[in-house]
């Protein structure tokens, strides 16, 4: 009964035209003696290829229980945990994954299997508990014990702990002394891992030193939607950070894109463009209804240039 309902799943798979799918003998061919990890959703599901068969590793914390893994003649691959799940290998420019969506990660050795996990999977959920104790006692100003636990958290990999220790680093706070080498050090960490905030962070901190890293990490946080990295963005182009010469028609496009957003500061710059025609062509009235955005929402900055908008 159980392989009727392996082959019925298999029978729906759709392909995709724009990924190449493997069949089981290319599959057993390029996988042997590796381990792998495919997270789908909230599981983590460890993988051992052998030149016949995949196994399920259970052994590393972390790693969802599996009961079996099977390979179709087609290349399907079925993990059996609660439910029985099918789906296609596919290669893509991107990477390899099982299906559309869950992209899998190769390790050589179990040894490396379990150590690209506890990186991977954003630390534990021991990291992310000790990092909650360390932003509340930074809410009541204890420091010490802020730093403390945001530590801990580092010590789990876990994006947000890095996040913690480099905020203390920059500030001084819970440290002995401020320390911006050290900061930029666990900034880095968290922003690999994707955090946003330390993205920008790492930007800031070295916009003088290494104006290409900042670009790079200013167009990542503003890809996962930030709007201080978008204005900011337009500051560089503006100030000819970004190319030889400042370019205004640039900022303003990047200042616009933080401004509909309702980034206050990026509004602000968008009411300075449209006042003095920078990078687009002069219109105070327009740039007068920008000014007023920012200014309610408490932006006092852009109190006198509304007043020029008016006169």
């Amino acid at each position: 009964m159980k392989h009727a309902i392996l082959i019925f799943i298999t029978a729906v798979l759709s392909a995709n035209a724009n990924a190449n799918s493997l069949n089981k003998a290319e599959l057993l061919e390029d996988f042997s003696y590796q381990h792998i990890s495919i997270k789908f959703g909230d599981k983590m599901y460890c993988i051992e290829a052998t030149e016949t068969e995949f196994i399920p590793v259970n052994d590393i914390q972390g790693c969802q229980k599996i009961a079996d893994v099977t390979i179709m003649n087609k290349g399907a691959v079925c993990i059996e945990d609660e439910e029985i799940v099918c789906k296609k290998i596919k290669r893509k420019s991107s990477g390899v994954f099982w299906g559309s969506k869950n992209k899998i990660e190769f390790s050589q050795s179990l040894s490396e299997l379990k150590n690209k996990f506890s990186t991977n999977s954003d630390g534990s959920n021991t990291g992310k508990k000790y990092y909650k104790k360390a932003k509340k006692y930074y809410k009541k100003k204890d420091y010490y014990n802020a730093y403390k636990w945001a530590k801990k958290s580092a010590e789990l990999g876990y994006k947000g702990g890095y996040f913690g220790v480099g905020l203390a680093y920059e500030l001084g706070k819970g440290v002995e002394d401020k320390n911006k080498k050290e900061a930029i050090v666990w900034y880095r960490k968290a922003a690999e891992k994707g955090h946003v905030r330390a993205q920008v962070k790492m930007a800031s901190l070295v916009r003088f030193d290494d104006p290409d890293e900042a670009v790079k990490w200013l167009k990542e946080a503003a890809d996962n939607g930030n709007t201080s990295a978008m204005n900011n963005i337009g500051y560089m182009w503006a100030k000819g950070q970004m190319s030889t010469f400042g370019n205004n028609k640039k900022a303003y496009e990047w200042y616009m894109k933080s401004a509909k957003l309702g980034n206050k500061s990026g509004q602000y710059n968008i009411c300075r463009a449209l006042y003095y025609g920078k990078g687009v062509t002069q219109n105070k009235k327009e740039a007068r209804k920008w000014c007023q955005r920012a200014v309610d929402q408490g932006y006092k900055k852009a109190l006198n240039l509304l007043e020029k908008t008016k006169s």
